[in-house]
């Protein structure tokens, strides 16, 4: 197994087709819940049942403020594909993908000396379509 830096890491956005140039993808967390169902015998620790559903993951993203291109649209919904770079012994990358949508974005980036204009937006998954699919790299 090759290890890797995000170097070369990617976001598609079916619909909306976002095209700036990508700074950062941040760790998407999916998270389930314990719903606690402890019982008065108990005298040690609390007990818990896995949750019957999960949170399919959200995220942030950082771009290059580009002052062409129109503000991410919030709230639409989309098939939203993110793809690791492709190791030198991979021929075809891993990727996730599911629908989603973009819960927050930058308005107006900071303006600064010497200071490049970022934007960020966060990106949600909606679990609409089931959980985002995982797509493990494929190797020669």
């Amino acid at each position: 197994m090759a290890m890797n830096t995000g170097h070369g890491g990617s976001i598609t956005f079916g619909t909306s087709g976002l095209t700036y140039a990508w700074r950062k993808i941040g760790a998407i967390e999916q998270e389930g819940e314990a719903v606690e169902d402890t019982d008065l015998d108990n005298t040690y620790f609390k007990t818990f049942l896995p949750g019957d559903v999960s949170e399919p993951g959200e995220f942030e993203v950082e771009y290059c403020w580009n002052a062409k291109e129109e503000l991410p649209a919030l709230g639409t919904v989309e098939t939203i594909t993110v793809t690791l770079p492709q190791g030198s012994d991979e021929t075809a990358a891993a990727d996730l993908e599911g629908t989603g949508f973009i819960m927050s974005r930058t308005a107006f980036p900071e303006l600064a000396t010497n200071g490049l204009q970022i934007g960020k937006m966060k990106v949600a998954f909606d679990g609409a379509t089931g959980v985002p699919t995982w797509t493990k790299a494929t190797t020669a």
